[in-house]
């Protein structure tokens, strides 16, 4: 089975205009097998690693996390139909509860582990790949399912001697039974 990949950076994802541009290169891909993987949109990134910076130094967050509301939500509203935008702005709205409790944590510890920087930065690039699958689903110009992957059920990174070593789930399950 042939796979054809495209990535696409936050810069390509920095606003509405941008993922329409983005769901036109998807659409216009000759049919078959096709993977897409985004970043999170332009300085999003930014915006997480410094919420676990504020946190574990003990200073206010409020208005980061504002931040973060008035660039993802406009875009979902202005992307997609109302319901489906409703039910992503409410699991956006769910996330951020749960990296609040992280950052609760780490106000009390004043520090971060890799670990926790890793979750909290990850959901810049499960937003995305949400709203770009929504809307994608929802054009409906591209013959096929969509299908939105959480990258974290199909990829798992190691500690290495070296750097760490990302490989799929089922390969690392495979390798260990």
């Amino acid at each position: 089975m042939t796979w054809t990949v495209h990535k696409f950076g936050g810069t390509s994802l920095a606003d509405a205009a941008c993922f329409r541009r983005v769901a036109d290169i998807i659409v216009g891909q000759p049919d078959g097998n096709l993977a897409v993987v985004v970043s999170a949109i332009d300085g999003v990134t930014d915006l997480l690693l410094g919420l676990i910076e504020q946190a574990s130094n003990n200073q206010p967050v409020e208005a980061t996390v504002e931040v973060l509301r008035s660039r993802y939500e406009p875009m979902v509203v202005e992307l997609l139909s109302k319901n489906r935008a409703n039910s992503l702005i409410q699991q956006f709205t769910d996330e951020l509860e749960n990296i609040d409790s992280v950052l609760k944590a780490l106000s009390l510890v004043k520090a971060a582990s890799h670990r926790s920087r890793d979750l909290v930065a990850g959901f810049g690039e499960l937003w995305s790949a949400r709203l770009l699958a929504g809307l994608l689903e929802e054009d409906g110009r591209r013959s096929g399912a969509v299908t939105y992957v959480d990258a974290r059920d199909i990829l798992v990174v190691e500690a290495g001697e070296i750097q760490g070593t990302v490989g799929s789930a089922d390969v690392v399950a495979q390798l260990e039974s």
